[in-house]
Formats: C-alpha cells, sequence, structure tokens
C-alpha cells in the first residue's frame, strides 16, 4: 500500500513536470514568428542581456595608427600583405600589414614611459620568456619553484633562414639553450621554437611562452577584444586596467591532463577544443588569428587583461608546457610529495599568425578564417546541402542492481523504437537516429559494450530488419558506442593490463554517484584503438554508423611500461582507430579528431562565463558550418526553453531530443536516472513543433554564408547571409522595432533574399 502512494505521488510530480514542460512548448509554438516583412521603432534594453552570458554591443571607435616603421628596425621579408621588420639591438619584431599599413608588434606599448622595473620591461618586450626549475647544488635536487628568464642575459646569434630569421639564444646563467625562428610564409606569420634546438644541463625547462606581447595594447586605448575558444566562444574586452577586478586566465587546450593530475575536478572551464586565439584591434578595422600547428597537446592559452599582475596591457599568447610538477602518493589516503616530471614533453613549437583584412576583423571574420584555414588543410570540406534533420537518441536499456546480480531495466525495445520513429516519419521529420542502451545491460552496462544486442529488446533478426527499414526510409541510424572508460564489468578489458595509469602510477578512476557503479576507469589509449577497430567492423557489417563518446574530448598522457607517455601519443592513437571507421560521429571533439567526423553532437551554447570573460559568442559554430552536421545539447532538459532554443537558431544548431517508449521514472535506480523526462509521449507535440520551426530557418538560410552577426540592442541579434537573407533573434520579453523591422518577444523573424 505504501509503495503503491509513493509511486502515484511520483507520477503526479513527474505529470506536473512534463505539463509544465508542455506549457513550454506551446509558448514557444505561439511566440516563434516567422515572417518576411515588418516595421517598427524603439526598444528598453534588458540589462538581463548585458552581460557575459549574451554578445554585447561594439565599440566601433576608430584605431588611430602611425604606419611608419620606427628607426632602428631593418626589413627582413616581405611575403604577399605582409613585411617583416627586426630591431637586432633589441630584438623585437613589428609585422606590417601592406594593405592598411597597421603595424603589429612583438612588444608591449609605451614600456619606456610606463613605470616598471627593468625585469618587467624586458619581459614586456621579449619575444620569448621562459621559466625553468633552478638547480639546488647543495641538494642536487631541481627546485619545484620555476624562475623566469626573458632575453635580458643572453647571448643573441642571428642567422638568416628562408622567410625569416632564426636567433640562436644562450641564456648564459643557467645553460640552457634554444632557437627562436621568426618568419613569413605564404602570406601568414610562422614563430617556431624547433625541440631538436633545446639544450639544457642542470636547470630543466618547465615552459616556454611565445610572443607573449604581440598584438598587445594599452589599457583601453585601443578598442578590441581578445577571442578565447572556451565552450562555444567567448570575448575578453579591452578595458582600463583601473575599471576591473583582473585576473590572469591560464587554460590548457582541450582540457585538463588527468595523467598527470590525480584529482578529476582540477578544469572547470569549459573544454577549449580548438587551438587558436584570436586578437581583435577596432571593430572590423584590424585582426589577427594565431593557430598552434604543433605543440597544442602541451600548449595554455595565457590572457591577461589590464590591471593582472599589475601591469596597465592586455595581453593573450600560447605558453607551451615542457614539465610540470604532479603529486606522487605515498598512502592510501591520498598524502603525497611533489615531483617534477623527469622527460621533457617532445614536440616542435609552432604558431600560425593569419592576418584578416578590415571588414573580416570581427569574431565572424576570424572565425571564417579559422575554418577556411581548416578546409585547405584538408581537416574540414564543404557538406552538400541537405535537408534538416531531427537527432532522436532512443534509450532503449539500462540496468540496476537486483537482488541478485544486474537487473535489466527496458524502457524502448525494437518494436517501440520503429514505431516511434514512423510516427515522426509520418509528420516528415527526417531523423537522424542513435540507439542507446542497444547492449547486454544496457547503456551503463559492460562499457565498452560486448558486441550483442540485448535479447529483451528483440531478436538480432528484429534488429536487422530495423536497420533496413530505417536506411529505406532516408533516416540514418547509429549506435551508441564508449571506448575510453570501463566500469570494469566488460569482458573486453581487464584491469590488470588494459586499465590506464598516470604518472602517478595509480589508475586513472572518477567517482561516481551511482546506484550501481561508484567508479569508472579510463582505459589505455592502445586498447580503445583496439576496441573502437573491432567497433567499427561490427557496425561496417551491419550497414550502421558509429557515434562514439569521450573519446573526442578525453584526452590525458599514462604511465606504460615504466615510462610515462605525454598526452599527444594519445592523440595518435585516437586518430588511427577513427581511421577504421567509414563514418563516425562525434560527442564535443577536440579540433584533432575533425577530419574524421561527419556529425557533431552536443556543440556548447555557452562558454564558462568567468569574470574576465565579457561576451559568449558562437565562434566554434560559425566556424563548423556548412561542413559538418552541428546537433545542440538535447532539449528535453533544458532549464529555461524558450531561450535556449532561440539560441539554437542563432548558433545554426540542428535539435536533439532522447526519448523512451516507457516512463522516465523506471531509471530511477539506474546510472541513466538524470534522464527524468523522457517518454515520447510527453514529447511527441513538442519534438514535431520544434523541428518545423526550425526546418522554416534551415531551409531559409541552407547553403548561405554567414556575413555577419550584429548585435542590435542589447537581447537582439541580426544574422545576415549571402543574397540579402537576414534572420533576426529576439532573446528579449519586449518588441523590438528598428530598422525599418518589428521583432516581436522571445521570437525570430526572417527577411530579405531573392
Amino acid at each position: 500500500m505504501v509503495r503503491a502512494i509513493k509511486i502515484s505521488l511520483i507520477l503526479v510530480i513527474l505529470s506536473a513536470v512534463l505539463g509544465l514542460a508542455g506549457t513550454y512548448v506551446i509558448a514557444y509554438r505561439k511566440a516563434l514568428l516567422v515572417e518576411r516583412e515588418g516595421i517598427g521603432s524603439g526598444l528598453i534594453v534588458d540589462s538581463f542581456y548585458d552581460q557575459n552570458r549574451h554578445t554585447g554591443m561594439e565599440d566601433e571607435r576608430i584605431v588611430v595608427f602611425d604606419p611608419d616603421i620606427p628607426g632602428g628596425y631593418d626589413l627582413i621579408q616581405t611575403d604577399g600583405d605582409l613585411a617583416l621588420y627586426m630591431d637586432d639591438q633589441t630584438t623585437r619584431f613589428i609585422v606590417k600589414n601592406l594593405i592598411t599599413g597597421y603595424l603589429w608588434h612583438s612588444f608591449a606599448p609605451d614600456t619606456d614611459i610606463v613605470e616598471l622595473n627593468s625585469t618587467l620591461r624586458m619581459q614586456m618586450t621579449s619575444p620569448i620568456v621562459i621559466e625553468y626549475y633552478p638547480y639546488q647544488a647543495q641538494t642536487e635536487t631541481l627546485s619545484r619553484t620555476t624562475k623566469r628568464e626573458s632575453l635580458g642575459y643572453t647571448q643573441i646569434d642571428k642567422r638568416m633562414i628562408p622567410g625569416g630569421v632564426a636567433l640562436d639564444v644562450t641564456y648564459l646563467r643557467i645553460g640552457i639553450q634554444l632557437s627562436l625562428e621568426v618568419m613569413l610564409d605564404d602570406g601568414d606569420l610562422v614563430v617556431r621554437i624547433p625541440e631538436s634546438s633545446i639544450v639544457e644541463e642542470e636547470n630543466k625547462l618547465a615552459s616556454i611562452s611565445v610572443m607573449p606581447n604581440f598584438g598587445s595594447t594599452k589599457d583601453d586605448v585601443i578598442p578590441g577584444y581578445v577571442i578565447i575558444p572556451d565552450g562555444s566562444g567567448a570575448l575578453a574586452r579591452f578595458k582600463a586596467s583601473d575599471n576591473q577586478e583582473p585576473v590572469q586566465m591560464n587554460a590548457r587546450y582541450y582540457g585538463a591532463d588527468r595523467g598527470m593530475n590525480l584529482e578529476s575536478s582540477l578544469d572547470q572551464m569549459m573544454q577549449m577544443s580548438m587551438p587558436i586565439f584570436g586578437i581583435v584591434h577596432g571593430y572590423r578595422q584590424h585582426g589577427m588569428l594565431g593557430i598552434i600547428e604543433s605543440g597544442d597537446a602541451y600548449a595554455q592559452m595565457v590572457m591577461s587583461p589590464a590591471g593582472a599582475n599589475g601591469l596597465p596591457y592586455n595581453t593573450a599568447h600560447t605558453r607551451f608546457i615542457l614539465r610540470e610538477t604532479y603529486v606522487f602518493p605515498t598512502n592510501l589516503k591520498g598524502d603525497g610529495i611533489t615531483v617534477i616530471q623527469e622527460e621533457q614533453n617532445h614536440t616542435d613549437m609552432m604558431i600560425r599568425y593569419l592576418f584578416s583584412t578590415p571588414e573580416a576583423s570581427d569574431y565572424v571574420g576570424i572565425a571564417h578564417m579559422y575554418r577556411a584555414y581548416l578546409t585547405e588543410q584538408k581537416v574540414l570540406e564543404v557538406k552538400p546541402e541537405d535537408q534538416m534533420r531531427l537527432r532522436l537518441e532512443i534509450l532503449m536499456a539500462d540496468s540496476e542492481r537486483g537482488l541478485i546480480g544486474i537487473k535489466d531495466v527496458i524502457m524502448t525495445s525494437v518494436d517501440d523504437a520503429l514505431e516511434i520513429i514512423m510516427d515522426l516519419d509520418d509528420k516528415n521529420i527526417a531523423l537522424d537516429v542513435i540507439l542507446k542502451g542497444w547492449n547486454d545491460d544496457g547503456m551503463s552496462g559492460q562499457m565498452p559494450y560486448d558486441l550483442d544486442f540485448e535479447r529483451k529488446l528483440g531478436p538480432d533478426r528484429s534488429f536487422e530488419s530495423f536497420f533496413d527499414q530505417l536506411n529505406e526510409m532516408g533516416h540514418s541510424v547509429t549506435l551508441y558506442m564508449d571506448q575510453v572508460t570501463t566500469f570494469g564489468s566488460s569482458s573486453r578489458v581487464s584491469a590488470r593490463t588494459d586499465f590506464a595509469r598516470g604518472i602517478y602510477r595509480r589508475t586513472i578512476t572518477d567517482a561516481m554517484e551511482g546506484l550501481l557503479y561508484q567508479e569508472r576507469h579510463f582505459l589505455i589509449p592502445m586498447t580503445t584503438k583496439e576496441v573502437m577497430e573491432e567497433d567499427a567492423r561490427y557496425v561496417s557489417s551491419l550497414g550502421v554508423n558509429a557515434a562514439l563518446d569521450q573519446v573526442g574530448y578525453r584526452l590525458f598522457g599514462i604511465y606504460d611500461n615504466g615510462e610515462f607517455q605525454p598526452r599527444g601519443e594519445s592523440i595518435n592513437r585516437y586518430q588511427e582507430g577513427l581511421e577504421a571507421f567509414q563514418t563516425v560521429s562525434l560527442y564535443r571533439p577536440n579540433a584533432y579528431l575533425w577530419d574524421h567526423m561527419t556529425a557533431y553532437y552536443d556543440v556548447p551554447m555557452y562558454a564558462s562565463q568567468y569574470t574576465y570573460f565579457d561576451d559568449t559568442i558562437p565562434f566554434l559554430p560559425i566556424v563548423l558550418q556548412g561542413r559538418v552536421d552541428l546537433y545542440g545539447p538535447l532539449i528535453n532538459f533544458f532549464a529555461d526553453p524558450i531561450e535556449q532554443r532561440l539560441r539554437l537558431i542563432d548558433y545554426q544548431l540542428k535539435p536533439s531530443f532522447i526519448v523512451t517508449e516507457a516512463p522516465s521514472y523506471l531509471l530511477k535506480f539506474t546510472q541513466a536516472r538524470g534522464y527524468f523526462t523522457t517518454a515520447y509521449a510527453d514529447w511527441a507535440e513538442g519534438i514535431t513543433s520544434v523541428y518545423q520551426e526550425m526546418a522554416m530557418v534551415h531551409d531559409a538560410t541552407q547553403g548561405k554564408d554567414l556575413i555577419s552577426r550584429d548585435v542590435m540592442a542589447y537581447g537582439v541579434i541580426r544574422h545576415t547571409y549571402e543574397d540579402g537573407v537576414t534572420l533576426w533573434i529576439n532573446y528579449t520579453d519586449q518588441t523590438y522595432s528598428g530598422s525599418g523591422i518589428d521583432v516581436l518577444p522571445k521570437a525570430i523573424r526572417i527577411g530579405g533574399g531573392s
């Protein structure tokens, strides 16, 4: 009786939640208005949209500059629209844009008049700054506290190389040598430090900051911003040092390295999935994109706003990590000693700097420049136009702890899945179907999955017939897989031979808050590669696709066979594994895997929103638009359905849902209990309405390149596409009237076009 009452209460609560979700769907349908004409004027600014969760208004001040090269600089090389100059006495560089006359300096401005001590002045003008672990002769050990050196106490031998100059640098006080190459190549600036040029004695390198002051500005003298590839993208605008609480950002590309750090919550930023940064001096006036071409697995982005470290400069650069410290545990409690990485990370360090035309000198133009670069490098290909597709994840089964052993929880049988798909097909909805939990013990059981269908979902021949029917209907069908982690129950891996260990000699493990599994273990990348190759043969034999979770965004080094293998080696293994697939979709992949993917799932729609970020922008979606299918996060779990669906349209992302035939409360004791609203009966109407609304936008804009994304007022965005098509998004609660057009609250509007 008590159990019945509890179940009834749960059902009432779920009904209320789902009813509320349904209300949001209806409200959204009423608000989302697609028209072609309009009039009006005026909007009251809502301060909610003047925050770093959104994109702000542009500072359109004109940058005043002197195009003349100062005395003492010699011309090193010209190439395309660039000229490279160097002052031999100060080892300072200037890059001149021959079209605009604008000068990009390798040093911070006004260092002669700003109150700086000699050490800081040298660091703000040096083209490289190193950090090293000092050797302590008394103890014959390395100090774990690093010291910093610029080019102050050095011997520098200059030699000419193709396209530029090389500086062979000897740090006289510490016995370290390296070569810095600065050159023009194919119309770009390239800065390189070959690994082979590095020589160390007792003191050991920790890191090298390359061109740390290139493009730096003083306070808010120059309007502009730094582009940060955090999540969807972020901007840090140039501000006066006395107008903020400045904090320097040090963020690792591709996230924290669990192979170096035992803790699982080290990097609170969203993934920096692109090895780039950008700088804009003046809105649509002067812009630059830095691309890390070598050494990205060991690179950090360092962004320092004016006021940070007591300096009035805005800077952004790349720091390459050659060695770092880690904690070596000395007992089971986790106590340990701090140890310095013995072997340096082996890599050349190279950055390519691209310079934009004035009209492309904003984050949209910089994103297009990066996309063009990736297309030229054969990483991305132009995608043929196609119809709007909706990503439909179907959770078929999971598992929970039973009276004896593990008990299956069946959520959607093969027949149920086919019925759901046929219902959506009748509504002319094109689908990208992902099956989750198709395997023994369901979605969270036995990872990496045994290549066998869960029999309680239907016999194998039912799956084969299901695949054939979906292919005939024109829907893609994909099996969800995860070959990076395991709960330890899979027969395909062994704790003794396949669990990854970090440099600290312990397995890389996450604590889970699950009722069935409490730990998740990371696999050796070579094991992941081998499992991926087996899985690729399996899906190919079935004539379906694969959707791989975690391999795209988990990157770590391992301790194996008596030595530490840094995470650059892991990238190689994952790339080799992906080559076995004919087509593959990836969840939140880092850029080093982009040449393998056909679809990108869970595109981030926000940045981390730290205080040093001023804006959130769709930099990542703009880079990949027209090159790969981009799907947003699952709409089922949007906290603010109306705003976040508008953002899907703003960011040009396709919609995603997860559904089950059975009610969601059956998952309450499984690892999938976070999926609290999945029943197809509750979402059928919402799926249909969202698809129809977004298909209208897709049909109006597909195949047309985004020319500009302008903030017309806080919370009001205008996209302009080729052929003059415009898309307006009004996030606010008030009608926007301006530019001869009205946009209703919480609505969109399409206009223009041929």
